[in-house]
């Protein structure tokens, strides 16, 4: 019977493992955004939904895409700027919006600097890490035009690889 030495079996071990590293975790594609001029590299093949959603006392339509790959959440919404509204006020409603449905509060908020390809947009990206007690979420918002966008991976806490994620998917952001 053979009896690998423990070089022999590292040597295997790291082979293997090498091998697994290549197969594609996340399968990554160009997504066209379904009502807005956008595109985005999704890691996986997105449901698409719209639903009604108030901006403070102004109701507006919320059109999104999501997928889940990995044990994260991969979503990319879009909603018209509402009529007399500037972009960036329509970006911190939505942003108060989205905290109330985390169950975050506002001290949770980690802000970052974005780093994208959005960041001529009409106004400034904001890129966001909140952590909460089961989940936590990485976000980028950002206009152009007459739209509105909200990027963001949500993944369990001992997720690791949330950040670097993140920067892949926010990276692959096209806007019009």
């Amino acid at each position: 019977m053979l009896n690998p030495s423990p070089i022999a079996r590292a040597l295997i071990l790291g082979l293997c493992a090498g091998i697994a590293s290549c197969s594609p975790a996340l399968n990554w594609r160009e997504v066209r955004h379904a009502a807005a001029p956008a595109r985005v590299l999704m890691p996986c093949k997105p449901d698409v939904a719209e639903r009604s959603i108030a901006l403070r006392e102004q109701t507006t339509v919320l059109h999104m895409q999501a997928c889940s790959a990995q044990g994260m959440d991969f979503s990319f919404a879009a909603l018209a700027l509402p009529p007399g509204w500037q972009p960036a006020a329509a970006i911190q409603a939505w942003q108060q919006a989205s905290l109330a449905s985390w169950g975050a509060p506002a001290e949770a908020v980690q802000t970052r600097t974005a780093a994208t390809r959005v960041s001529r947009s009409d106004a400034m990206p904001a890129q966001w890490a909140v952590d909460g007690p089961t989940r936590q979420v990485r976000s980028l918002w950002f206009a152009h035009g007459d739209w509105v966008y909200q990027t963001a991976v949500y993944a369990p806490m001992k997720e690791r690889w949330v950040d670097s994620t993140a920067e892949t998917y926010f990276s692959g952001i096209t806007p019009p």
